[in-house]
């Protein structure tokens, strides 16, 4: 086995604190996500009549790794949001039961 680095899955999300963590997540951080992986399927745009696949995961919690934390700079990163992050951060408190940290 030679470790080459993650690989991409698409993640829905739907917790009161999506938008929080939307702001604090960048890429890059490494994160837990635990929920249930499922496979989807769409029409491919290219290829009219056929089908594209792909794994998706309906998260039920995501947690930011310490190990981590301290390499990254958390921004907001989108320009109209006045919240600053470490506010952002500790908005989240209020959604512990979500967020197991």
């Amino acid at each position: 086995f030679e470790d080459k680095g993650g690989f991409w899955v698409r993640v829905d999300y739907w917790k009161n604190n999506a938008e929080q963590l939307n702001r604090l997540l960048a890429k890059g951080m490494q994160v837990q996500v635990s929920g249930e992986l499922r496979l989807d399927e769409w029409p491919d745009s290219d290829n009219p009549g056929q089908n594209l696949s792909g794994m998706a995961l309906t998260a039920e919690s995501i947690a930011i790794l310490p190990a981590r934390v301290q390499t990254i700079t958390m921004q907001e990163r989108q320009a109209q949001q006045h919240m600053s992050p470490i506010s952002a951060y500790q908005e989240m408190d209020q959604y512990d039961d979500d967020v197991p940290m």
